[in-house]
């Protein structure tokens, strides 16, 4: 059955065609336009919203109680504008996930506390723990043998290597026509919060069975280890996508803390002891 959506462009362009005067004059009287900016220019109420769903509102994680507020406030201030706005449920998305309270610090050889967030849809801890940190260096799955018996009670961390350069390039900048033109024919890049766990996805025909990421974390869990430290972003910022998979989990897993990229002095701190 032809889709009804198809009707109203195939009559515009017949319009166009018998009518192109009609179509001229209306582009020739610019009082609509002038009309919609001044509502842009003048009486904008982008900041108001903005500040209603940024910040009082706050983090609108798929699944979260944020985001069911931000469905109802969307809703209710469409319809003071006059739209006829309503929310309605779409597919199957499974649980949801919100962060309750979240700290860590370092406690030796001195007290600092760390930037880092715990990834979305993973685990929590048992109230407040102090563990040792164990540095994690492993790309196979016979690697990974070698910290058998070793993990348990311990919170994780894998390796920092790449190491930070400073940029005095800006943050923002405006792409050329030829770099948009080029995405166009770009492929597809995921970004994964930490290449070192992206490497082990990898395999190769020598016979050698290196690490996945889910035989990681399951091998680190079954070892008993508290959590799991990842390096994400840099220069104070983090960046977390969270465990997407969690989300159709009956049971999550053990914590998943992306760090920043400067607390890589950890890793000294281990290798000096």
């Amino acid at each position: 059955m032809k889709s009804l959506f198809f009707l109203p462009i195939r009559l515009f362009v017949v319009l166009f065609i018998l009518y192109p005067s009609t179509v001229f004059s209306q582009v020739d009287d610019y009082t609509d336009f002038n009309k919609i900016r001044n509502e842009g220019l003048n009486n904008s109420h982008i900041h108001e919203l903005a500040i209603q769903l940024t910040d009082i509102i706050g983090p609108r994680l798929s699944g979260s109680k944020g985001f069911n507020n931000s469905i109802r406030w969307a809703e209710e201030t469409l319809n003071e504008m006059g739209v006829d706005a309503k929310a309605e449920a779409w597919g199957e998305f499974g649980n949801g996930w919100q962060m309750e309270k979240f700290y860590i610090a370092m406690k030796e050889p001195y007290y600092q506390p760390l930037i880092a967030v715990p990834q979305a849809w993973s685990g929590s801890t048992e109230g407040f723990v102090q563990a040792e940190v164990v540095l994690v260096v492993a790309t196979t799955k016979k690697d990974l043998e070698e910290y058998t018996g070793q993990l348990s009670g311990k919170i994780i961390i894998t390796p920092h290597d790449e190491e930070l350069e400073v940029s005095y390039k800006p943050l923002a900048r405006r792409f050329t026509d030829e770099e948009l033109e080029g995405y166009d024919s770009a492929p597809e890049y995921r970004a994964d919060s930490d290449p070192y766990m992206q490497e082990r996805k990898y395999s190769t025909s020598s016979g050698i069975e290196y690490l996945s990421y889910s035989d990681f974390k399951d091998f680190c869990k079954a070892e008993g280890a508290l959590a799991l430290i990842e390096k994400s972003g840099s220069f104070g910022t983090v960046r977390s996508g969270g465990d997407r998979h969690g989300r159709h989990l009956d049971e999550l897993g053990m914590p998943i803390i992306d760090m920043t990229h400067e607390h890589s002095e950890i890793h000294q701190f281990i290798n000096l002891s």
